[in-house]
């Protein structure tokens, strides 16, 4: 339910259903559900710009994956402070963390190791770096990450190109681009909140039906011990 909800956006529906997986993987005891449920939640305060919880559990989920010597979970935690870090441009803690997470032969978890580290490489500054990278995902990485590549490779070619007139035509063309995505994210937002109210006001209708069938049997109950 809580990827469900990520999906859609709906981002305190979704922390809600997180924080539930947490509990529940903690009278389970099962540390690695833990794991995944420390990095979900950090990922959902990430984009409601909480930085201290964000920081915060993705140093539990370290914690615990260390704790269960689960070299391939904490190198995927490690990715994404990577990434945290150098959105917050703590590029040396972020250079450590990454160093860490490169050390990962999961192929699953390439994809993401790889699109953090040629976001962090071109954010200072040495391009040969995050040109490795993205090249690595046009061959391995999923379809997200290839478009990512794609564009970062494609717009520094237009940079050296030199041609403003290019320049501004590739740049006209992202924002169309992107502003087609917003729409479809939008609109998707909306789908899900009408869904989400929907079903809102079907609990709440089978609620108010239940009681007013437990009241009716009181009612008669009642009414049979008066006569």
């Amino acid at each position: 339910l809580g990827t469900l909800y990520a999906y859609r956006d709906m981002y305190r529906q979704d922390l809600q259903m997180y924080k539930e997986g947490l509990r529940i993987d903690k009278l389970l005891r099962d540390s690695i559900g833990m794991v995944f449920s420390f990095r979900d939640i950090a990922y959902i305060h990430r984009e409601l710009n909480h930085s201290d919880s964000v920081l915060l559990y993705f140093k539990q989920a370290k914690r615990v994956a260390d704790l269960l010597e689960q070299r391939d979970l904490s190198d995927m935690v490690q990715s994404q402070l990577a990434s945290v870090y150098t959105e917050m441009q703590w590029y040396d803690s972020a250079r450590l963390a990454l160093k860490d997470a490169l050390r990962n032969s999961e192929r699953p978890n390439l994809s993401g190791i790889y699109s953090i580290a040629g976001e962090f490489y071109q954010a200072i500054g040495e391009q040969d770096s995050a040109n490795y990278y993205y090249r690595r995902l046009l061959q391995m990485g999923t379809v997200y990450a290839q478009e990512q590549a794609y564009r970062a490779l494609t717009a520094q070619r237009v940079s050296q190109s030199g041609d403003s007139s290019f320049t501004a035509l590739y740049n006209g063309l992202l924002h169309s681009l992107d502003s087609l995505r917003t729409l479809d994210r939008k609109a998707n937002l909306l789908r899900a909140y009408a869904d989400y109210n929907y079903l809102q006001s079907e609990q709440e209708n089978d609620r108010l039906k239940a009681r007013n069938e437990r009241n009716r049997f009181m009612l008669v109950v009642g009414g049979a011990v008066i006569l």
